[in-house]
């Protein structure tokens, strides 16, 4: 059963006591008197109140942007051995996605002492899906413990000046200067190189971020030269001939731009619709945008070469659709997507 935060013949009051208050406004992911309720002298998974508070307004936004309006509460504990075992918490699942946010929450005379995202977390009411995790993750230097070394400050200092070189301040948005990417990538090859991969500490993570995405990018917008002569070859030979063999040499020609350029529609969601596309946000956390007309050619190539290749690719394929899943290595994968592969199998190439 759903955990009740109100007394039958409270439906229609307010919360009886902090902690049934902290509940009740997070199951209506009501930021603001969250920051009201909350104590400001407490820790939250070790991070200051402000702190915690944030991620958890990132966590809601994650819920209304899957159509969420509200979360249910439901009791549970801790279900790992490894950690807090036994530990009573509560799950917010999304009342549209059925996402949910694990909390363990430690209570004592109506109140929350303390609260932190759970990994494992079982439900006593329902079984939860594994596969819909929102999570709040707290970085070492977003504890409240955190003393930072003049290392990591001249550090920080250096990825905030290497992400200001790389915006332009022109737009109303902060904008990525594409003319530049090159350049900046290989200046900054040694600040990227001397950050630990596994364990980024917030003050470093969005130059991480940004200089993963802007290596993938370049490399996309460096493809322009290659989609103006696939779109030349399509619209000249393809198209007018209308024949398939000719439709054949082309997808196998420019089989592998497609698989540089495949990654643009996790960047340009709506490439494939033919209207005008705003500027793009590159990163899902941060407010980082790239102008669309930076790849407007390789987005076009790619829209026009998907058209065909998914329909020609199951029409040759030498491999069962039923077994696609089945492949167990990198090779079998990578010729299951191939249509040169499939064709060059059955002697067409």
């Amino acid at each position: 059963m759903q955990f009740p935060l109100f007394d039958n013949n409270e439906i229609n009051g307010s919360p009886k006591n902090e902690r049934d208050a902290v509940l009740y406004y997070l199951s209506k992911m009501d930021i603001e008197m969250l920051e009201l309720i909350m104590d400001e002298k407490r820790t939250y998974q070790e991070a200051s109140k402000e702190v915690f508070l944030e991620k958890l307004d990132k966590s809601f936004l994650e819920f209304t942007k899957k159509g969420d309006t509200e979360l249910k509460v439901l009791k549970g504990e801790c279900n790992n051995d490894r950690c807090h075992k036994g530990c009573i918490g509560y799950a917010f699942i999304g009342n549209c996605s059925g996402f949910h946010l694990d909390l363990i929450v430690e209570e004592a005379n109506n109140k929350i002492l303390d609260m932190w995202n759970c990994s494992d977390f079982k439900a006593y009411a329902e079984k939860l899906d594994e596969n819909k995790k929102v999570n709040i993750d707290i970085l070492p230097d977003e504890q409240a413990s955190f003393k930072p070394s003049e290392s990591f400050l001249i550090t920080a200092h250096q990825c905030a000046i290497a992400i200001e070189e790389i915006i332009q301040n022109d737009f109303e948005l902060p904008v990525v200067n594409m003319q530049i990417a090159e350049q900046w990538l290989e200046k900054q090859e040694e600040l990227f190189e001397s950050i630990d991969p596994f364990l980024i500490p917030a003050a470093y993570s969005k130059f991480k971020s940004l200089y993963y995405s802007i290596s993938f990018l370049v490399r996309t917008v460096n493809q322009k030269v290659e989609a103006e002569r696939g779109l030349r070859f399509y619209y000249k030979r393809v198209k007018k001939s209308k024949n398939e063999q000719m439709l054949l040499c082309w997808l196998v020609e420019f089989e592998k731009l497609k698989d540089v350029l495949y990654g643009l529609r996790y960047y340009y969601p709506d490439y494939n619709v033919k209207k005008k596309i705003d500027y793009v946000k590159i990163d899902s956390e941060y407010d980082i945008y790239i102008n669309p007309e930076d790849a407007v050619v390789q987005l076009k190539f790619l829209r026009i070469y998907n058209n065909y290749y998914n329909k020609i690719l199951e029409k040759y394929s030498i491999v069962p659709e039923d077994t696609w899943e089945i492949e167990e290595n990198w090779d079998a994968y990578e010729n299951r997507d191939s249509l040169k592969y499939h064709l060059q199998q059955r002697g067409i190439l």
